[in-house]
């Protein structure tokens, strides 16, 4: 493992936010035979793994070379992350993007046994094999390119970050007010359309609300209204 400058980190965390998108991404899009893009951003990344990345490189650095260490200290922080990470965007947008409640020993489904033993797997892989040829290929760039692409990157991404949240709370405005009059379904299924086709991601994995689920929902009030 390299000890990296700080703008070197910076760009760490992209490469491994975008690898998470793509491997979140791909399973997802096989699983439901369409294309689906993951996360909560509209961008391709998802921070959660690049933050998790970091943490667990930070974290295992004084003990790479003991493997029950790397293993134990990796699981351990990753799903303190994880938790908070959950159980701060439940909060905030009411919506759940993982529930682990499925599995045994869990934590409000927010982390479980399972994906903790997971993640200290993925920190062994991560800090023995994936983190080496990145770190050598970061590496390759001099610190003016890489301040540059940060730079360019971090506008990028916290212009995604503001846009998602509006959207995350526009929806989660709307799917509180479906028991709305009658006159107001079409306006409310209309920007409930609009957002969710420019980022279907803000959708819990728990309670993935489709387009057409959305408008059932409309349909049956609308029949409760005229019977």
């Amino acid at each position: 493992m390299y000890i990296h400058k700080v703008y070197q980190w910076v760009f760490i965390f992209f490469i491994y936010s975008f690898f998470g998108w793509i491997w979140e991404t791909s399973f997802k899009s096989i699983q439901k035979r369409k294309f689906i893009n993951r996360g909560f951003l509209n961008g391709p990344w998802l921070p959660i793994y690049g933050f998790g990345a970091l943490i667990i490189l930070f974290v295992t650095l004084p003990v790479q070379d003991n493997f029950v260490l790397v293993f134990l200290f990796g699981a351990i922080v990753a799903s303190i992350f994880e938790f908070l990470v959950g159980y701060a965007m439940e909060k905030l947008f009411h919506a759940r993007y993982w529930d682990y409640s499925h599995l045994p020993l869990n934590i409000k489904g927010y982390i479980a046994l399972p994906i903790s033993l997971v993640w200290g797997l993925f920190s062994l892989i991560l800090v023995n094999i994936i983190d080496v040829p990145i770190s050598r290929f970061v590496a390759q760039f001099s610190a003016t390119q890489l301040i540059v692409l940060d730079i360019i990157l971090a506008v990028l991404f916290a212009i995604d970050v503001v846009l998602s949240v509006i959207q995350a709370l526009d929806l989660k405005t709307i799917l509180k007010n479906l028991d709305l009059p009658l006159e107001n379904r079409n306006k409310i299924l209309n920007k409930a359309e609009k957002i969710l086709k420019r980022n279907p991601g803000l959708l819990s994995r728990h309670h993935e609300l489709t387009i057409n689920e959305i408008k059932t929902l409309l349909n049956d009030l609308k029949n409760r209204i005229e019977n």
